[in-house]
């Protein structure tokens, strides 16, 4: 998840109401300022994934992250 919340994870009892208060946080953070960007979903080793391993954990956070933070 992200922030500290389980935005991650469909099947946990909290997904939806993190999931909003994430997005809170967010809007919260981007009005002080803030900016997001990506370096990863899963925070692998860039320099020795394979092109798959890359290519999944980055659909992984465009999936899952990408909605909450907006265009990175």
């Amino acid at each position: 998840g992200i922030l500290g919340y389980r935005t991650n994870d469909p099947k946990s009892l909290t997904y939806a109401t993190d999931r909003e208060a994430a997005k809170k946080v967010v809007e919260a953070l981007k009005a002080q300022g803030w900016e997001f960007g990506c370096h990863s979903w899963g925070h692998k080793d860039m320099q020795i994934a394979s092109i798959g391993l890359l290519k999944r954990d980055t659909k992984r956070w465009f999936d899952e992250v990408g909605p909450l933070v907006g265009p990175t």
